[in-house]
């Protein structure tokens, strides 16, 4: 039991220096590449596209709201022309 207990306890450690060692491996390796390059321009571009969509979702609330006032203020002129012509609405 205690044989089995010290060798679960060695193959942790072993682990753990082994992804220690990969991740210095691989951030050696991304640098070399240019992945933090590669990783700003992503960034950059989803900034931007999150700009557009807001600009693009504003642009809908604004045309939505024309039309509701258009369409309040077409109600408005049919009431006072009905009023007018002395039918009741």
């Amino acid at each position: 039991m205690d044989v089995i207990e010290l060798t679960e306890r060695m193959d942790n450690s072993i682990k753990f220096l082994s992804d220690m060692y990969f991740a210095r491996l691989y951030r050696l390796a991304a640098a070399k590449v240019g992945v933090p390059d590669y990783r700003m321009l992503v960034d950059q571009k989803l900034r931007t596209a999150g700009q557009l969509y807001e600009f693009m979702v504003h642009e809908f609330h604004q045309a939505r709201a024309f039309v509701l006032e258009t369409a309040v203020l077409l109600i408005l002129i049919i009431e006072l022309v009905l009023l007018f012509h002395g039918k009741p609405a």
